[in-house]
């Protein structure tokens, strides 16, 4: 029976067989290198063996292919040449981005990694972009996930870049056009009705939940905020120290201070809200499902329908560029304010009550006495000025 036999790190086979009254023996590659895995390859050469010595095939029929595993092996510098490289990327990216957003980037590159397992990262060119995105819509259908994805593995390319690993980008990588989500919100009606419900539960919930309906913050960002002055500051290190101020009244002062004290984890609050959305049956809206985040969008669709100005609904959000806020701006202003019962005399910038005929010309008799005082008093000044 077939032999197994070691040379040079590999296993071989050895048939032996006898041809015009001589033995012979025929040395058969197995292409691995670990011991059980060649025994059980040595296992079909027997078989084979025993077919060729009953006359039922041919000795040059006695073989193997090779295996998968062996391309594996074969790459394994390239392999590891990539481990080496994300591992140095990851390092970097942890003292500039949150922990999520490093979860992202490294999914994103150990799909990257298996994408070119063949290759290394400096001989990535142009005509493996097919087979970037080929293999990058198989993993990721769905062409919002593809494009998130994709802006982590071109962020690795523009830090190789940065970093001489490579002297230019193997190819543009383009994003998937899709068609901008518009943002879910909270009617007035439904935002009661949830802290009606987290009334029910715990004070810190209901302060938790109130807070972030009236700032706009992200679940996350209670943890960053101080309170100055009647206004919110929240500075982010992450987004380089950039800095963002949001007016609040007294009872959402009231509601920080509460929630700030409070024991809940973000993923706890998170989930008790998801629970309550259930309750209420606002979980799925029209097919479409509702998280914590749509607190935030519901308080900048807010503020966009009380001061129809998407610069002011831009600098409380803390965004960079105005692009990303004009998604709040695609809705209808006045279906907007119906939904939060918002009307022209209970406007947040119009005090007191709307000024009649009346009280115009009150107004504009009231200005003239003053100008006619500022008058007097320059006049007075003057001839002061001139006797001395």
């Amino acid at each position: 029976m077939a032999s197994l036999q070691k040379h040079r790190g590999k296993y071989y086979a050895h048939v032996s067989y006898k041809e015009d009254g001589k033995y012979k023996q025929k040395v058969i590659p197995l292409y691995l290198k670990q011991k059980k895995r060649a025994e059980s390859r040595l296992l079909e050469i027997q078989r084979q063996e025993k077919l060729f010595k009953e006359g039922r095939i041919k000795l040059s029929d006695i073989s193997v292919e090779k295996p998968p595993e062996e391309i594996k092996e074969k790459n394994h510098n390239y392999k590891r040449s990539w481990t080496l490289v994300i591992n140095r990327f990851l390092k970097y990216k942890k003292r500039h981005v949150s922990k999520k957003t490093v979860q992202v980037y490294e999914v994103a590159l150990r799909r990257l990694k298996n994408i070119f397992a063949d290759k290394k990262y400096k001989d990535i060119t142009r005509q493996d972009r097919d087979r970037f995105e080929e293999g990058l819509t198989e993993i990721y259908p769905n062409k919002t996930s593809y494009n998130i994805y994709l802006r982590s593995i071109r962020a690795f390319f523009n830090w190789l870049k940065d970093e001489g690993k490579i002297k230019e980008l193997p190819f543009k990588f383009k994003q998937k056009a899709t068609k901008p989500n518009r943002p879910k919100y909270f009617t007035q009606e439904q935002i009661d009705m949830i802290l009606e419900e987290a009334s029910k539960q715990s004070k810190e919930l209901y302060a938790r939940i109130y807070f972030h309906f009236n700032t706009g913050c992200r679940l996350s960002e209670i943890h960053k905020a101080i309170y100055h002055n009647g206004f919110i500051k929240i500075t982010d290190p992450i987004k380089n120290g950039a800095e963002r101020s949001i007016p609040i009244d007294d009872k959402t002062r009231e509601q920080f201070f509460i929630a700030k004290e409070g024991q809940y984890t973000d993923n706890t609050i998170g989930r008790k809200f998801r629970k309550i959305l259930r309750k209420l049956d606002l979980y799925k809206i029209n097919g479409e499902t509702y998280s914590f985040h749509n607190t935030r969008h519901t308080y900048a669709v807010k503020k966009y329908a009380e001061t129809k100005d998407i610069y002011k609904v831009k600098t409380l959000l803390g965004h960079k560029s105005v692009t990303t806020t004009e998604i709040y701006a695609t809705f209808n202003i006045d279906e907007l304010r119906n939904d939060f019962n918002i009307t022209d005399n209970n406007r947040k910038n119009q005090k007191g009550k709307p000024l009649t005929n009346q009280r115009k010309g009150q107004r504009d008799r009231t200005s003239r006495e003053n100008n006619q005082k500022s008058m007097d008093y320059f006049q007075l000044n003057q001839q002061v000025v001139y006797n001395a």
